[in-house]
């Protein structure tokens, strides 16, 4: 685990720089410009996610067993989570 967290960082910084030596088209504002709304973006995102969506998910979550699909159903618990990934992933693809 605490390997990843150092190599996080470092493929990142790889990536952006990489990014900036080939650029697939040309930038139309400044690099500082362009980083500072990107951030702005990231932190509103952010905050959202953990201001709604995980609170609201959280308790979701909380009452899935009670009347999800998964508990109607009897299946292997392996069946279960592949299937409930699956389902999850599903959810996820509409909802985007």
């Amino acid at each position: 685990m605490q390997f990843s967290l150092y190599a996080l960082p470092v493929v990142l910084l790889l990536l952006f720089a990489l990014e900036q030596a080939f650029p697939l088209r040309h930038p139309k504002r400044p690099l500082l410009q362009r980083l500072a709304v990107n951030g702005c973006v990231a932190a509103l995102a952010l905050g959202t996610a953990l201001v709604l969506v995980r609170p609201v998910s959280s308790k979701l979550v909380e009452h899935a067993e009670e009347f999800g699909l998964l508990s109607i159903v009897a299946m292997p618990q392996i069946a279960q989570g592949i299937f409930g990934f699956l389902l999850l992933d599903l959810s996820f693809y509409y909802w985007h």
